[in-house]
């Protein structure tokens, strides 16, 4: 299992410096559009404050289960 983490950790590492360049050889056009990492690499402003917000109400949901506040 380790050394599948890392082969997966190595692809993403190479995905995020080469884009699409990094689709290995094996694998269809098709397949690559299904299976590609979707990560936003600059979200929008609008994406930011979405985010934020949905960790805050998981945070607050998360104080909520253990009792925190």
């Amino acid at each position: 299992m380790d050394r599948l983490k890392n082969n997966v950790g190595d692809w993403k590492e190479k995905w995020w410096h080469h884009g699409d360049a990094a689709k290995p050889t094996f694998i269809s056009d098709y397949q690559w559009r299904n299976v590609r990492p979707r990560i936003h690499r600059d979200p929008t402003p609008e994406e930011q404050a979405e985010l934020e917000r949905q960790a805050e109400v998981h945070t607050s949901q998360l104080r909520d289960d253990l009792n925190l506040d």
